[in-house]
């Protein structure tokens, strides 16, 4: 009996499709390719197909293969276009290669982020190092922790967000990316003691937008689409537009932002349509040779990408919001909005606690529970992000905040004596009023930059400690 042979014999008509895979080794070159040929099924009814894997021309070893034909199949899923297959992070790069982080502008500002040993939790942990470059004879702005949810912004940033596109793989002019003068150097020093380096720049492009004259729904098309309009052509963009399908229930706002508040007016099979044009602000990656030299391929990144990699000192700065220990306490005076002054007078090593309110004693009502857990709190704080010395609705909300929290202090010199007390201030505020505020403002009297912290913390700060 004949057995059916597996593949096609040379005198029918066959449809192949050869793949081909180089790798980059370590070194910088390519591997030697890797052949696969996926032939057609024997027929209609094998829900297999053969594919003959090689190494090159010059190499005799091959496999043969059986992989499942049909919807879904090995064929299906191989990508058919490079983009499809490459890393979409800006530097295809993962965090556990890292040991540190260099940003910087055209400015001579710089952030040095390093992974050093923190002796008090004994492990590594990620400081900064902020300064300009033509300021070194006044040291650094801020040199201490990094902020950890900033390190988090930047990573994402950097390792894990998508680009917007790879916008192209054949530059030869920075300066059309405005990467002649970027606004973002960036080098990252790698575990096996080799450095990628990255330019990030900005430039204004044209973006173009179309809508039906009456109610319609503004969409993007494309510098093609939006000629086409003004030169009276048809265009399958432009259809879309046109559809009924794409009215507003509402009317339309922001058109200004668009180009659509003065728009160009057209029509297109019997429909007014509105054309808009504007310039908007476009930000691109570059990553850089061995010698320092561009590249070809050019990346976008989102405009929030940029905020994700400040320059600023605050920015940096460490989480904790101030170095307070619970033994140097001696009181608190809390005052709620719409409420009278609460006087609190704590000793820590007695765990001794006394009341007053509107000068009346109310020790008999304090819950030195949640006094002591408040106390802990207060050495506790972390701020979630640091927003800068000027911040007009900050500064306007903590005209009168909702809470603020003065804490009498003992300060102790470096033998560890007492030298006096002085009073610490903590100011808290809604960012907006009658509404579910998820972070909220915050200043103390010791740092000039407005703060956000976590509404749960808040809770726990404005627990009531008197039980009436």
């Amino acid at each position: 009996m004949n057995r059916p042979s597996r593949f096609p014999t040379l005198c029918q008509t066959i449809s192949i499709t050869p793949l081909a895979i180089r790798y980059i080794l370590p070194d910088g070159s390519f591997s030697t390719p890797v052949k696969a040929t996926f032939y057609p099924p024997e027929n209609d009814q094998v829900s297999t197909r053969p594919v003959i894997v090689s190494e090159g021309p010059n190499k005799k070893r091959s496999a043969v293969l059986l992989v499942p034909n049909g919807p879904g199949s090995t064929l299906d899923s191989i990508p058919r276009s490079v983009n499809l297959i490459r890393s979409r992070t800006m530097t295809s790069l993962q965090v556990k290669e890292i040991e540190s982080v260099k940003l910087s502008d055209f400015t001579g500002r710089e952030v040095k982020l390093i992974l050093e040993m923190n002796p008090h939790e004994r492990a590594r942990r990620w400081y900064a190092k902020v300064s300009r470059e033509d300021s070194s004879s006044r040291g650094p702005r801020y040199d201490g922790p990094a902020n950890i949810f900033q390190m988090n912004e930047l990573f994402q940033a950097l390792f894990k967000k998508q680009v917007k596109g790879f916008t192209n793989d054949a530059s030869t002019d920075p300066s059309e990316y405005g990467l002649n003068r970027p606004i973002r150097k960036i080098s990252i020093n790698l575990k096996d003691n080799k450095q990628a380096n990255f330019l990030v720049g900005e430039k204004l492009q044209p973006q173009y937008f179309a809508r039906r004259a009456s109610k319609g729904r503004p969409l993007e098309i494309s510098e093609e689409a939006y000629k086409a309009g003004i030169q009276g052509k048809q265009n399958p963009e432009l259809q879309i537009v046109a559809r009924p399908g794409n009215n507003l229930t509402t009317r339309a706002t922001g058109l200004e932002l668009l180009g659509l508040d003065r728009p160009k007016v057209i029509t297109l099979n019997d429909v007014t349509l509105h054309l808009g044009k504007v310039s908007t602000q476009h930000f691109f990656a570059n990553r850089l040779d061995e010698e320092g030299k561009h590249t070809p391929h050019v990346v976008e990144i989102g405009a929030e990408t940029i905020g994700e990699m400040p320059l600023e000192a605050y920015q940096w700065r460490g989480e904790r919001l101030w170095n307070i220990n619970r033994f140097e306490i001696n009181g608190l005076s809390i005052k709620k909005k719409g409420q009278p002054t609460l006087n609190l007078s704590y000793n820590f090593y007695a765990s001794e606690w006394s009341a007053t309110r509107s000068n009346k004693d109310v020790t008999a009502l304090l819950n030195t529970n949640k006094a002591e857990k408040l106390i802990k709190k207060l050495t506790d704080i972390e701020v979630k992000k640091w927003i800068g010395p000027v911040v007009e609705d900050a500064a306007s909300r903590l005209v009168e905040p909702d809470l603020k929290i003065a804490v009498l202090v003992e300060e102790i010199d470096d033998d560890g004596k007492p030298v006096g007390t002085v009073q610490r201030e903590l100011e808290i505020s809604k960012i907006i009023e009658g509404q579910t505020n998820r972070l909220l403002f915050g200043k103390t009297d010791t740092n000039p930059s407005y703060f956000l912290i976590d509404v749960e913390t808040v809770q726990r700060l404005s627990a009531e400690l008197l039980e009436e």
